[in-house]
């Protein structure tokens, strides 16, 4: 990942700018982590799978439902991706207070 393309005059936009890279980053990481936990996926080969969907929200009520409809030849495997995370949400939101 090249992250020097931020250079400027003003080194505090440098390192603002390098900081919320490196932010970013680490969150994907996580993402990726938490939709594929038996192998580590670099941002280069995990990001075709994951970003090409198309997503629509509906709310009815006091319920609100995410319907991803996957655009990538391995649906299959981001079915099962994103329903690993949906538990792990759910789970997440039941648990914490």
């Amino acid at each position: 990942m090249r992250w020097g393309r931020f250079t400027t005059a003003d080194i505090h936009r440098c390192h603002v700018m390098a900081q919320n890279t490196a932010l970013i980053y680490n969150w994907w990481s996580l993402f990726v982590r938490l939709a594929i936990p038996e192998r580590h996926a670099e941002a280069i080969t995990s990001r075709p799978l994951l970003l090409e969907a198309v997503g629509h929200q509906t709310r009815h009520g006091s319920r609100t439902h995410l319907i991803v409809t996957g655009m990538h030849g391995n649906h299959r495997q981001l079915r099962k991706i994103l329903h690993r995370l949906t538990v792990f949400f759910n789970w997440l939101r039941s648990n914490v207070e």
